[in-house]
């Protein structure tokens, strides 16, 4: 699990230029296995940990304001599941148009952050409509924090631009309940990752585990509890 104050010390620590690694626990699916291999590992629960270099954290939240207020620069892609053969379920995902395959390592922003379409279709033939919310919920307020540092010196910093990847700044504050706000964050942040290849930058809830850690013995603590 990464928790806020360590989401803000990695931040810190890239912006000084200092190397970033972390452990994630992965399944034996995602190793560069060939296909072969792949196909005897689908019914094995079998994990790894693996050291990985973090290139850059933001929050999610420019992410979706950048949606909201660009939707030109998106598309959507269709995926077709079958949960099983008599219901058909179709998810419309939304994809920045920037995104190029052809580039190692240029894993695409998740999509889970725009909010998603599912149509299913059941075995009568009905169709189902769902229109499923981005989870990254918009957090206001007049305190910017940054780990160890004192109130007011994060206060300098947010109105230096420094906190520029954690708090969007509004130009003119919003009001919400009786009270304007400056600032406005989420729990949510991005990961871009330079040594190893996912088809998504990994999301992070820094109020929900996950399978990334700063030290090589909480991540086996995480593995040895899947495999339990």
């Amino acid at each position: 699990m990464l928790k806020q104050i360590e989401i803000d010390a990695i931040k810190m620590d890239l912006l000084n230029g200092d190397d970033v690694y972390l452990y994630y626990v992965a399944n034996v699916l995602e190793l560069r296995q060939d296909v072969k291999a792949r196909d005897n590992f689908k019914s094995a629960n079998e994990y790894r940990v693996i050291k990985v270099k973090v290139a850059n954290v933001e929050n999610a939240l420019f992410e979706l304001f950048n949606f909201k207020n660009n939707p030109d620069q998106y598309h959507e892609e269709v995926e077709e599941e079958y949960y099983d053969k008599d219901t058909r379920y179709i998810h419309y995902y939304t994809v920045k148009n920037e995104y190029d395959n052809s580039k190692p390592f240029n894993a695409r922003y998740p999509s889970t952050i725009y909010g998603m379409t599912r149509k299913i279709y059941d075995k009568d033939g009905n169709l189902h409509e769902f229109n499923d919310r981005s989870p990254v919920s918009i957090i206001y307020t007049n305190n910017p924090s940054l780990y160890l540092l004192q109130p007011s010196e994060a206060k300098q910093m947010a109105a230096n631009g420094e906190l520029d990847w954690k708090y969007y700044t509004y130009d003119v504050p919003v009001e919400t309940d009786g009270i304007k706000y400056k600032y406005a964050t989420s729990n949510y942040y991005v990961l871009d990752i330079a040594n190893f290849p996912f088809i998504e930058k990994p999301l992070i809830n820094v109020n929900e585990k996950c399978s990334f850690f700063l030290d090589l013995d909480d991540a086996f603590n995480h593995l040895n509890q899947l495999k339990d």
